[in-house]
């Protein structure tokens, strides 16, 4: 799927069925928008309920929810587990992490 690596300025990883991508949120639309498109012919079908876009503030969330609106993508301003990482914002992070790993090993 080199073709969705062209996309602007798009960050993306993979581990077996598993995808994420970082970007501007038109870049971000026009990657869900190709994945979509092509990924059942590489056998990949994506599932916009499995699907959450992480905004990193108050100020995209308009432009975020207006692009997203009819593809069933959940969108969130705190954050969501990925791979056994959390991505979002700082207090999700931070409540996501067990407290022994808060404290420091001697």
């Amino acid at each position: 799927m080199d073709v969705l690596a062209k996309i602007g300025k798009i960050i993306q990883s993979w581990y077996a069925d598993d995808t994420a991508a970082c970007g501007s949120l038109l870049e971000l639309k026009e990657w869900w928008d190709k994945l979509c498109a092509i990924g059942p012919s590489y056998g990949y079908y994506p599932k916009p309920s499995k699907t959450i876009l992480v905004v990193k503030d108050n100020f995209n969330l308009p432009m975020a929810r207006s692009l997203f609106a009819k593809t069933g993508v959940t969108i969130s301003l705190e954050g969501e587990r990925h791979l056994g990482a959390v991505v979002g914002s700082k207090p999700t992070v931070t409540e996501s992490v067990p407290s022994v790993a808060k404290e420091p090993v001697a």
